[in-house]
């Protein structure tokens, strides 16, 4: 019997493609480690049918955690739900009841088996071409940041010239997945696909071959495309998950480039198309910047019936919530506390992160693990990295944190916070 801590059904379930045409793991692990297997020289099915990742499937059938897969390890320990949790629902596997819901689980066998079949869901990654530079992002995801690691003289790689989709084979590989009769999902992460041009162009490829596929990406809430929102309806269910930190200023802060306004108007938008067959989530990924106005974004998502699943922040190290002292944390607690307490639904077992008919439910179980995640013990130590990086893109963009964030003035110039006029 696999360790209910430790399997996941993702290698059996999603394949993934990272920005330069790398087939992965898990769109949660962004190293592939030099397998070279690689969409732009290798077929999916070469890829299914490969060592490296009947080696990494064995291993999730063991008892030793794998540490590629830190962060799910990282978000279960502060009572979020992982990734890995949620994508073994898809399984009818249940964390509560892992032994016995493993072994009735209609794919027990393939699991068992370590089957090379067909993956069910394709997760591919458009590349770092972004419009935003986020605080907690890197040159991978982001055009932007990529531009300032270069003028700041810090490594990267030139990601935007390798990105994958703009490679002579992509269509091919795409026609490749569609072609799979037990394809059921497609999911497109970026960079910013609504600015990636052929993005547009595999969406009209998938939504023309394979329209009874489910279709999902993620967006940075900042652009909205009417005829991107067509293709969509052609599908047979859609997700779109949009990014969001804040409802105030303190996004555009986090989120250098964007305006508030205009994001929740974008958000509207596409709320406009909400319906059984189109859902829309908030992914927030909180921080030691945003966990102060979380009750906010809790209560704004309440009120135009949202759900929230965040990505629990671990890198970079020094924006993580475990940084914040215990006096900070205190009046937070307090009031994600009451309002968790006047949400009256129960949540005694996990809620899926797309079933749109129980938002109510997913919320308060995102308000709770947010309560276990501030009440973990605080882990200083990296104040002094959180300040220079402050402190790097404050100078940048002529801003000043404490403007943004005076609940915390004290614990920023306490550590040497300054900036030069």
């Amino acid at each position: 019997m696999p360790n209910k801590n430790i399997f996941c059904n993702v290698p059996w379930y999603q394949g993934h493609v990272y920005w330069d045409g790398t087939f992965g793991y898990c769109c949660v692990i962004h190293t592939a480690d030099g397998h070279g297997y690689n969409v732009k020289s290798n077929t999916a099915k070469e890829w299914l049918q490969s060592h490296e990742l009947k080696e990494f499937k064995q291993k999730l059938l063991g008892d030793e955690k794998l540490s590629p897969c830190d962060l799910c390890y990282r978000e279960e320990d502060q009572g979020f739900i992982s990734k890995r949790q949620n994508e073994n629902l898809k399984s009818a596997i249940w964390p509560s009841e892992f032994d016995r819901s493993f072994n009735e689980s209609y794919t027990r066998d393939k699991f068992l088996n370590i089957d090379p079949s067909t993956y069910k869901e394709w997760h591919l990654d458009s590349g770092n071409e972004c419009n935003l530079a986020c605080k907690m992002c890197n040159p991978y995801a982001s055009s932007k940041i990529e531009t300032m690691y270069k003028k700041w003289g810090m490594p990267t790689a030139d990601t935007s010239k390798t990105l994958w989709m703009n490679h002579p084979n992509a269509k091919n590989f795409v026609k490749e997945i569609c072609d799979n009769e037990q394809l059921k999902r497609v999911h497109i992460m970026g960079g910013e696909p609504l600015i990636q041009p052929n993005f547009k162009n595999i969406l009209k490829q998938v939504s023309e071959s394979r329209p009874d596929i489910s279709f999902s990406f993620v967006s940075n809430s900042t652009k909205y495309d009417s005829d991107i929102a067509r293709y969509l309806e052609k599908f047979a269910s859609v997700d779109i998950e949009l990014s969001l930190e804040t409802v105030d200023s303190v996004n555009d802060y986090i989120r250098q480039g964007c305006q508030i306004e205009n994001v929740l108007d974008v958000i509207d938008k596409w709320h406009q198309h909400k319906s059984e067959k189109f859902g829309i989530v908030i992914r927030p990924t909180p921080s030691i910047l945003s966990v102060s106005r979380y009750v906010n974004l809790l209560q704004w998502a309440h009120d135009n019936k949202h759900i929230i699943r965040s990505v629990l922040l671990t890198d970079p190290y020094y924006l993580r919530i475990s940084l914040l002292p215990e006096k900070y944390r205190a009046p937070i607690i307090k009031e994600l506390t009451e309002w968790s307490n006047n949400i009256k639904v129960s949540t005694n077992e996990y809620v899926g992160t797309r079933d749109q008919h129980r938002w109510e439910a997913s919320l308060k179980q995102e308000c709770d693990s947010m309560i276990t995640c501030l009440q973990q013990p605080v882990i200083p130590g990296a104040e002094k990295d959180l300040i220079a990086w402050l402190q790097r893109w404050d100078n940048e963009y002529k801003l000043n944190v404490v403007d943004y964030l005076p609940e915390f003035s004290d614990f920023f110039t306490e550590h040497g916070y300054t900036i030069s006029n």
